[in-house]
Formats: structure tokens, sequence, C-alpha cells
């Protein structure tokens, strides 16, 4: 309170002393902002760690839980087995063609109890889990390797004691073991080869292409055993029973969408909560990182630039420039005004045009002020793609709002989308996001009916990313948090149903050219631009710009 009179008191004329009270006011309310900015920082970053620490706690759960259940199936499964197993290979050497109900039930027992064991184990591990991969590789091998060696056991004594029975078909047995040693000694041979993969994605594909390959083979033996016995006894032998389980199986193993049904059938049974499901797929992207660890790289790699310091040509594709990085500066989290999405196949003329009228808008709103953005090709570091990459999260807490140029091919960016979900996700007020279409000159109706048409299609697996390996990444990050896709679209579809997006473009006059930035708020309304057609044709980018 007191500064304003101090140039007065050290002889400053009166001129002066007025112009230095004018800038008091001026002074404590930019004080003030940096306290609010300091303060919704804190919030910011308080948001994020609680949201990601909830997500890492959901993770634990959700793979301690899942591995809970499957082994305890498996363990039951087994218990099965071995109960019906040794009865079921004496009665087989009394009479081949016993074909009573006991025996039906005592064989189709015994086939559900095998496959129910390797299938039950196989569901284990999450799509990120590479020890309990290898784990469940191992276990299942040394398994079959006992079941083996113990089934032989059986049938040596079971030979041994009838010796003279003229039932007994002494070829068939052996082949029958040689038969099994064979796919079991293939199957481990296969499961080691497998475990030493270094990727978890390609581990994951060769254990359940193993466990195909077992099965197929298993499928052929047990097909010329139940055509010889049918043939042999002139009666539906119990035999049928193992033929229909190994069928069974196979299909299971070969149907990657069924697995992940049951995985996410899992995945739900046990996180019930959508949010958590989110929070888990939040701590996904993070990674290895904690969360301390997290928010400290992002706080010291956080940037913003201005569009002001843009051009065209600098939005007008996504050639790497590492001197746009330079134009960029060190930004606390929660001081950015916006964290941009986008998709760089969309009309890059359309999308400066709606950039452009988006800076005019906060410009109107803020007294002048120039917005700061987060926006990719600027603000990541050429040098260090992986580690801004890992900070992508952070960054989007750091932001006060989403603006989401959204084009026909923006929900085909796997990336967009786990943008627009982490932000939406992330404790943060639907009225902080803007939508913003981006469609072509010419082409405008049919640019909207594209974008309906991707919301009302969304499937995560059709999207891409510039890197396959981001995209395998990104899909186990889903595979993890929601045991499949089909939640995650779901999810990703609430979120546009929420602002009632789809219904807004159906409904809205189609825009021209002069408006295609226009703003998609939350409140449903589609707002069309103002600006009169010389001030769009202003705003069109030139050869020169």
């Amino acid at each position: 309170e007191n500064i304003g009179d101090v140039p007065c008191r050290r002889g400053v004329s009166e001129a002066a002393a007025g112009d230095y009270d004018e800038q008091v006011p001026q002074l404590w309310r930019s004080k003030q902002r940096v306290d609010e900015s300091s303060s919704d920082e804190e919030l910011a970053l308080e948001a994020f760690e609680k949201r990601c620490l909830t997500g890492q706690n959901v993770l634990l759960r959700l793979r301690f839980r899942v591995c809970i259940a499957t082994f305890t199936a498996s363990a039951a499964f087994t218990l099965l087995y071995v109960v019906t197993l040794k009865p079921r290979i004496t009665k087989f050497f009394d009479d081949v063609c016993i074909n009573d109900l006991e025996a039906h039930v005592r064989v189709s027992l015994s086939e559900i109890g095998f496959h129910g064991v390797i299938l039950s184990m196989s569901l284990a591990p999450l799509a990120d889990d590479i020890w309990l991969t290898r784990a469940v590789l191992g276990l299942t091998s040394a398994g079959l390797g006992l079941a083996v060696t113990w089934g032989q056991s059986i049938m040596t004594r079971a030979e041994a004691a009838r010796n003279e029975d003229p039932q007994r078909l002494p070829w068939v047995n052996l082949v029958l073991s040689q038969m099994y040693v064979i796919l079991a000694a293939g199957f481990g041979i296969c499961s080691v080869r497998v475990m030493f993969y270094q990727d978890v994605h390609k581990m994951q594909i060769g254990m359940w292409l193993t466990i195909k390959a077992f099965l197929l083979a298993l499928l052929v033996v047990k097909v010329c055993l139940v055509v010889y016995l049918t043939w042999k006894c002139h009666a539906l032998v119990p035999a049928w029973w193992s033929l229909l389980c190994t069928v069974a199986s196979l299909v299971f193993a070969g149907n990657a969408p069924v697995r992940e049904l049951v995985k996410a059938k899992l995945n739900r049974a046990f996180e019930r909560r959508s949010s958590e499901r989110a929070a888990a797929g939040i701590a996904g992207l993070v990674g290895t990182f904690t969360v301390k660890e997290a928010l400290q790289e992002a706080t010291a790699r956080f940037r913003s630039v201005q569009i002001s310091d843009l051009a065209y040509d600098d939005i007008a594709d996504n050639t790497p420039c590492p001197a746009l990085f330079q134009r960029t500066s060190a930004c606390h989290l929660h001081a950015c005004d916006a964290f941009v999405s986008h998709s760089w196949h969309d009309d890059s003329e359309a999308k400066w045009l709606g950039m452009q009228m988006w800076r005019e808008r906060h410009r109107n709103k803020n007294g002048g002020q120039e917005p700061t953005m987060w926006f990719d090709k600027c603000c990541i570091d050429q040098n260090n793609i992986d580690r801004d990459l890992r900070c992508l999260p952070v960054f989007l807490s750091g932001c006060k709002k989403l603006v989401v140029f959204v084009g026909p091919t923006y929900l085909s960016r796997l990336w967009c989308i786990m943008e627009l979900f982490t932000f939406t996700h992330m404790c943060r007020s639907v009225d902080q996001i803007q939508f913003i279409p981006v469609v072509s000159h010419g082409s405008q109706k049919e640019d909207l009916d594209r974008i309906m048409s991707s919301i009302e299609n969304f499937d995560a697996g059709k999207c891409n990313c510039y890197s396959a390996a981001d995209k395998e990444r990104l899909l186990r990050i889903i595979h993890v948090a929601f045991g499949g896709l089909e939640e995650f679209n779901i999810a990703v579809k609430r979120i546009f149903g929420m602002v009632g997006l789809q219904y807004s473009l159906s409904a809205a006059p189609r825009p021209s050219y002069k408006s295609c930035g226009a703003e998609l708020s939350y409140n449903s309304a589609f707002l069309t631009d103002e600006a009169n057609d010389s001030e769009a044709e202003d705003l069109r980018p030139t050869a020169t710009s």
C-alpha cells in the first residue's frame, strides 16, 4: 500500500508521481495474475498427480486380480483333469468301445480340464506383462510335460495289468504315447524360443501362435483316433468329446476378438467404473516413470509458442524443423493458453484459417494479449521426441484449454484420440475444450459428413500413427486399461456425445469458407464466425505468408 508514496517523499515531480501511481495498479494486477497462475499450476499438478497415482493403483490392483482369478481357474481345471484322467485311461484299457454315460462324462470333464488349464493360464498376462507372459509359457510347458509323463505311466501300468486282454490295441497306445511326447516337446521348444523375445507384444503373439500350433497338431491326432474308434466300435464313442473340446479351444485361441472380449469382461468385472479405467490409461502413457519423475521431467521440458511467431508454411506439413523449437520459450505449467490437438492429414489452409480466427477471439477476450499454445511441431524437442511424448499427459494438464481442430481425418489418428481422451479424463471442466471444424474450401458439406461418419464408426484399431511402434504402444496401453478396444471406443464416442458434436454438425447450416474455423463448444451450439468476407480473405494464407 505504501509503494505509491515513495516517489513523492524522494522529491520526484508531481507528474512523475502521477505516472507512477497509474503504474502501481497495473503492477498489482500483474502480481495477481502471477499468483493466480502459480495457484492454477499447483492445482494442475495436484490433479495430475492424484489422477496418475489413482491410475497406477488401478493397474496394480487389476494385474493382481486378473492374475489371481486366472490362476485360480487354472488350478481348478488342473484338479478336474487330475481327478478324471486315471479312471479314463484305466476304463479305456478295460474296453476301448465303452460307451455308457459315465464314460462320456468322464472323457468330457477330462478334456475340459486339460484345455481349461492352458487357456485360462494364457489369459493371465495383461498386454504389457512381459515377465508374467514368460512365466505362463514356462508353467504351461512344464505342465504339459508332467501331464504326458504321468499319462504314460498310467498307460504302462494299465497295459501291464491287462497284457492278455484281447480288446487292447498295443499299436494305438504306442502311437498315442509317442505323439503326445512329440507334441509336448514341440510346445516346450517353441515356448522357450518365444520367451527370449524382448517385445511383449511380439511375445504374446508368439504365445498364442504356439498354442494354436499345438492344438492344431493335437486335433489331427484326435481326428485319426476318433475315426478309427468309430469304425472299430460302430458307435459314437466318448472320444468325440475330446475332438469337440479341441476344436473349441482351437477356435478360441485363433480368434483374437473373442480373446479380447473375454479380457474386457474380466477387466470390467474387476474395475466397473470407467473413470478408474481411464485413469489407468493415463498412467500407462506415463510409462515407467514414477509420478514424481514425470512431473519433474515435464516441468523442465514444458514449452509454448505464440501463434504470431508462426507462418502458414510452419504448419503446412509435419516435416521436422528443429529451428521452430528456437521460437518457443520455457513455460510454467498452466500458464499456456491452449494445447492444440490436430491431424496433419487435414487441410492445412483451413486449419491455418481456423487457428487465426481462434487467435482473434482470444485477443478480443483478453485485451489484445497474444495467445500461447503447445503445438507439437514446435514444442517437441526433435532430439528427444520419446521423452517429450512420455510427458504428454503432464503437458495436457499444464494447458488451460484444449483446442481441437477436428477434420475428416482427426478420428483416424491415434495420438489425437489419446490427447482428447487424456485431457477429458484429467478432471478438467468440459468448457475447457473447444472444437474447431476443419473443412476444405469447396467441399465443406462433404468434409462435415465425413467428420460425422468418423464419429459414428470410430474404431481405435483402425487408427494410424506415423510410427508403427507408437501405434503398438498406444494400443497396448488401451488393452491394459480397458481389456480391449470395444470399451475404449465406447468411451471416446461418449466424449463426443457429451458435447453433442455430432448433432451440432448435422443440425448446423453448412458453413461458408470464411467460417470453416467456426467453433463448436460444449453447449452444443454451432457458433459461426462473425468476420466478414474481407477479414476471411485477409486470413487466407498466401504464397509469401
